[in-house]
C-alpha cells in the first residue's frame, strides 16, 4: 500500500512537472507568434488583433482612435555603410524611445523592417494628437551610438483617425500610409495627418 501511494505521488509530481513544461512551451510558442524577437514589441499579427479590438471599442463607444505609422529615415544607409548589427541596435533603441511615449491605453508594434505603428486610444482633441506626433519626432533628434559610432536616424510619421479618414482597417491603413509619404516628400523628420488634398 505504501509503495502504491509513493508511486502515485511520484506520478502526480511528474505529471505536474510535465504540465508546467507544456504550459511554458505553449507560452513560448505564443510569444514567438505575437512578439517581435528583436525589439520585444508586438509584431504585425498582434497589431492586427489589437486593431480589431480598437475598432470594436470605438464603434461601441462612439470614440475616435488614431493610427500612427512611423518609418525610420536613414536606416537603410546605416545598414549599407556599417552592416546590420548597428541597424538592429537602432531598431532596439527606437523601440525604447517609442515605448516611453505611449500611454497604457495605446498599442505599439513593430510591423517589420523599419516600420512601427501606434494605435492611440480615445483621440478627441486634435491638439493632443499633434502633441503626441511632435513628441515622436522630437524623440529621434538625439543621435544613436553603437560601438563608438554616432549614427543619425530620424522619423517620418503618418497619421489617420478613425472614423474620419477610414471606417475599417484597410482604409485607415491606406490613409495613414499616404500621410506618411506626404511627410517623406516634405523632407522627412516630420509628421503629417491624412488629408484629401495633402500638401508638403
Amino acid at each position: 500500500m505504501i509503495l502504491v501511494l509513493g508511486h502515485a505521488a511520484a506520478s502526480a509530481r511528474a505529471n505536474s512537472a510535465n504540465a508546467q513544461a507544456l504550459q511554458a512551451a505553449l507560452e513560448d510558442v505564443r510569444s514567438q507568434a505575437y512578439i517581435d524577437v528583436l525589439t520585444t514589441l508586438s509584431n504585425r499579427r498582434m497589431f492586427n488583433l489589437d486593431f480589431r479590438k480598437f475598432l470594436a471599442n470605438s464603434v461601441r463607444h462612439q470614440i475616435r482612435f488614431a493610427l500612427i505609422l512611423i518609418d525610420l529615415d536613414g536606416l537603410k544607409q546605416v545598414n549599407d555603410r556599417f552592416g546590420h548589427e548597428p541597424g538592429d541596435e537602432i531598431l532596439v533603441q527606437s523601440s525604447v524611445r517609442l515605448r516611453a511615449l505611449i500611454r497604457a491605453t495605446d498599442s505599439l508594434a513593430r510591423l517589420g523592417g523599419d516600420e512601427f505603428a501606434i494605435l492611440a486610444a480615445d483621440i478627441n482633441d486634435p491638439a493632443a494628437l499633434h502633441a503626441i506626433c511632435d513628441r515622436i519626432v522630437a524623440a529621434f533628434e538625439p543621435e544613436f551610438t553603437f560601438g563608438g559610432k554616432v549614427l543619425r536616424c530620424t522619423v517620418s510619421v503618418g497619421v489617420a483617425i478613425f472614423p474620419d479618414h477610414g471606417d475599417d482597417q484597410d482604409a485607415l491603413y491606406k490613409a495613414s500610409d499616404l500621410a506618411l509619404y506626404t511627410a517623406k516628400n516634405a523632407g522627412r523628420n516630420t509628421w503629417r495627418i491624412f488629408s484629401q488634398t495633402p500638401s508638403a
